[in-house]
Formats: C-alpha cells, structure tokens, sequence
C-alpha cells in the first residue's frame, strides 16, 4: 500500500500542468495522463488486486477512440494473465472472476462487428465453457445464458447455418428471464409450416421426461427436458412439492398447465 501511495504521489507530481489550456487540449492531456499512469500501474504491479481497474480504464479510454486493436490486445493480456481474486467482499470478487468471461464476449461482439465470424465463434465458445459465468444468482445466471444464446443465434446466421441458430436459441427456450430470445426465435420459425409446429409443440408438452442426466432434486426443482424439432430442450420444475422427479410429474396435468404458460408455448401457439 506504502508503495503504490509513492507510486501516485511521483505520478502526479510529474503530471504536466495543464492551467491555462483550452478544453478540449485539457481533456486530452488529461487522457494522455490517465493512459500513461494506467499502463504504468500495470507495469509496475502486474500482481495487484486491483490490477483490473487499470485494464478497465484503459478499454474506455481506447473504446472512445475506436482503437479495437489496442482493446483487443487489452482483453487477451488481461486473460493471459489467469489472476486470481483476493477481494474478500463478494461483488468485489464476483466481477473480478467473470472479467475473463466478459471480455471475451466482448472479443465476440467486436470480430462480429469486423465481419470475422469465425473468432467471434471462438471468442463466444471460450466465453461460454472455459471461463464460464459465476453467479450466486440464479436470475444473473438465466440472463447470461440468453444472451450467450442470441449471441450463438447471430453468429450462426452470419455463418448461414440458420438450424445451428435455432438449436442455440431452443436450449434456452423455457429460460423466462427475458424475452429477447423468443423474439429472435420467433423470426426463424415463421419460415416453417406453422400448423405443424403447433401441433407439435402441444404434442410435446405432454410426452415430458426425466433428465436422466441431472435429474435432481436442486433448491429451485428437478430437471425434466422435452424434445422439438428434434431438439432435447431442458428446463427445471418445482411445481409439485416432492423432491423427487417421476414420470408420473413429469406428463401431469401440473405440469402440462405450467408449461403451456411460458412465453414459448404462447410464441409457438400464436404464430
């Protein structure tokens, strides 16, 4: 602590003085300031706890000057670095663990933006299994999991695979956080026989079965799957109060209730 207070206290008493200058002028040595004593930090405290804060501001400062190659070079050696969080509050070490995750689906939007589909592929891949999201939120969790979905949906169809984009978006199709996806699902069943998905959807409601591979019981229910367009699609249930998922839950009448009430369902049922 001794250290970095010195470390400022040189910084800035090296900081050019800016008194007298027009605005515009000010803000930018300002920015030149801020930029230089960031990299510095980075340089000189590569182990720092709060080392992401230095990498922060330097992604929004090269982000309002559209420099994407310089916030990709910041997000990757950011990610090189595999820290590890020793911020004992929660929120502190929750956002310090999922930056690897957020800059990488930030990689994704920006290769999107370049036209490379594949990287963005990549990027969002790595985002989605190797630095997956920590949450000790279940709602925070859900709506990640959309926005990985949609995210897959539109790199797909860029890469004209429209089937891989629907298979992305259905995994997530009983996911009630938000509806962002049932949005972008509906526009890619409309190409298809209409009547035939609705009879099949109200087939499918009722012919529901047990995750033979997570079954349960977790705090917020057991996990069943049902399947469309031959897609296993999985979703957790806690309607009834035993613990334990059977068959007998599984194709009730409770839950045929249930899921006729998901914005999926009413999606499908009112193309």
């Amino acid at each position: 602590m001794i250290i970095r207070i010195l470390f400022l206290a040189f910084f800035l008493s090296t900081t050019f003085n800016v008194a007298g200058q027009s605005p515009h002028s000010n803000y930018k040595l300002h920015r030149k300031s801020s930029e230089s004593y960031n990299w510095s930090f980075i340089h000189i405290f590569p182990n720092d706890t709060d080392l992401y804060l230095a990498y922060e501001n330097l992604v929004k400062i090269y982000s309002e000057n559209r420099d994407t190659t310089r916030v990709k070079f910041l997000y990757l050696n950011f990610i090189s670095k595999k820290l590890t969080t020793k911020q004992n509050n929660y929120l502190s070490a929750h956002r310090v663990l999922n930056i690897p995750h957020k800059y990488y689906k930030e990689l994704t939007t920006i290769y999107l933006n370049e036209h490379k589909y594949d990287s963005a592929l990549y990027c969002l891949y790595k985002a989605d299994t190797v630095y997956r999201y920590f949450s000790g939120c279940g709602n925070g969790d859900n709506y990640n999991k959309i926005e990985l979905a949609c995210k897959y949906a539109e790199i797909f169809s860029k890469l004209n695979k429209p089937d891989l984009a629907i298979q992305s978006l259905l995994k997530e199709a009983y996911n009630q956080e938000t509806t962002k996806h049932i949005k972008m699902l509906k526009s890619y069943l409309l190409k298809f026989d209409k009547k035939k998905l609705q009879k099949e959807i109200r087939y499918s409601i009722k012919n529901v079965k047990i995750n033979p591979l997570f079954p349960g019981p977790f705090s917020s229910g057991c996990n069943y799957y049902k399947t469309f367009l031959n897609n296993k699609i999985s979703f957790r249930y806690s309607g009834e109060k035993s613990d334990i998922p059977t068959n007998e839950i599984a194709q009730g009448s409770e839950m045929t209730s249930y899921l006729m009430q998901s914005q999926f369902y009413k999606m499908v049922t009112n193309l």
